[in-house]
């Protein structure tokens, strides 16, 4: 990845990150399967390296100055996932990053199914919804001990200590008679934009600690209106999370500012949402470049390609760069390009630009958990190619 400075910054930029530091080995964990390669450079060197590998999903390499990182992975299955994650970091961050952007498990899945009365959702590993009566809903989990949700418009049912040993096939849910009716909550954004095509919104969810895939969204709608689980409803396994959020929508951009918190009742009812990056700008001619004008402080960013291979292919293609906040403090960077030249990564799997493409810019704050610290966020995105609903 070639970094775009400011050029007021450029000389002091270029003398901090060339002075050279302590030399510091660098370990990348795969949290999945291998890699298909992981390479890394300096950050005004040109030249790629081969990253050794240590195990089966570990690398290490030594670096004395703010570096990039290139890990080249792909996801087998029935559609082929390829992917290109780069991250810049400085000396200052940890030295050993989690690579959790090519999942894979190799683990036997077992299934929850049945069949719910009321329109709604359910959710233990992922979030199955529909808009209508009487739909069938499928999980898939490795055996283990889970907690499923499901929710109407206005009650939620929760189904603890489910011990997965075997498939399971749930009777009937009727969320509306054996489950909790949620209670009304408004909430307030303090800051709100005056923008008449802003759209504020709040998401109230419930979510099994330590159960990634549990979140259940059970309202999403208008803040002032919005409602909640009592109290009583939740034990200590239980995180009720709400998240407000203001959004702009048109068909090639969109943006999101929000903030969200863990919450019982009681607890306070007004958020602060953060403010959006300025003047995002993507150039598409040669290799993809953004550049912007500020980011919100003290917030990592994450710039993403989000697309297909050539029309007719179900190939998913992302390119991602995940820049720390020391990186773009150390070396106050205003831009930088998708450098697809690296090791392990064909550009001909790079995503189709013809074909419909998500640019996205975001950042975010967040604690280990949910309960520990808030998760702040906001994204400004361009679309390329968006489908034409002008008839609709």
């Amino acid at each position: 990845m070639r970094a775009f400075i400011a050029g007021a910054a450029l000389s002091s930029a270029l003398a901090a990150c060339n002075s050279g530091g302590t030399p510091t080995t660098i370990a990348i964990k795969s949290t999945g399967g291998p890699l298909d390669a992981v390479a890394f450079r300096g950050n005004f060197d040109p030249t790629w390296q081969i990253a050794t590998q240590t195990t089966a999903t570990d690398y290490s390499f030594v670096v004395d100055e703010p570096y990039w990182v290139s890990v080249a992975c792909h996801i087998p299955g029935a559609t082929t996932d390829h992917m290109l994650i780069q991250y810049a970091r400085t000396l200052d961050d940890p030295h050993e990053i989690d690579d959790a952007f090519c999942p894979h498990s190799d683990a036997p899945l077992l299934s929850v199914t049945g069949t719910m009365i009321q329109a709604g959702g359910v959710a233990m590993t992922t979030s199955d919804r529909a808009p209508y009566p009487y739909w069938f809903f499928r999980q898939y989990a490795p055996a283990g001990t889970y907690t499923m949700y499901a929710a109407s418009a206005d009650h939620v049912l929760i189904q603890r200590d489910l011990r997965l040993t075997d498939d399971i096939q749930f009777p009937m849910l009727d969320v509306d008679a054996t489950g909790t009716a949620v209670v009304p909550q408004p909430f307030k954004i303090t800051n709100p934009r005056s923008d008449k095509d802003v759209t504020p919104v709040a998401y109230v969810g419930v979510e099994a600690a330590n159960q990634p895939g549990s979140t259940l969204y059970f309202y999403s709608d208008d803040p002032a209106k919005a409602a909640i689980l009592p109290n009583a409803a939740l034990t200590d396994n239980d995180v009720q999370t709400v998240s407000l959020r203001e959004t702009t929508q048109r068909a090639d951009h969109f943006t999101l500012r929000a903030y969200r918190r863990s919450y019982h009742v009681g607890d306070p009812t007004d958020f602060t949402l953060p403010e959006l990056p300025d003047g995002v700008q993507w150039s598409t001619d040669g290799d993809v470049a953004v550049t912007w004008s500020s980011l919100p402080a003290n917030t990592p960013f994450i710039f993403q390609i989000s697309g297909h291979g050539p029309a007719g292919s179900f190939q998913r293609r992302t390119e991602t760069v995940d820049v720390s906040t020391s990186f773009l403090h150390t070396t106050n960077i205003h831009g930088l390009r998708f450098d697809t030249d690296v090791p392990g990564f064909h550009k001909e799997l790079a995503a189709d630009l013809t074909q419909l493409t998500y640019l996205s810019a975001y950042g975010q704050i967040h604690g280990a958990t949910i309960r520990e610290a808030p998760t702040i966020s906001v994204t400004d995105q361009v679309v390329l190619n968006p489908p034409d609903t002008s008839s609709e």
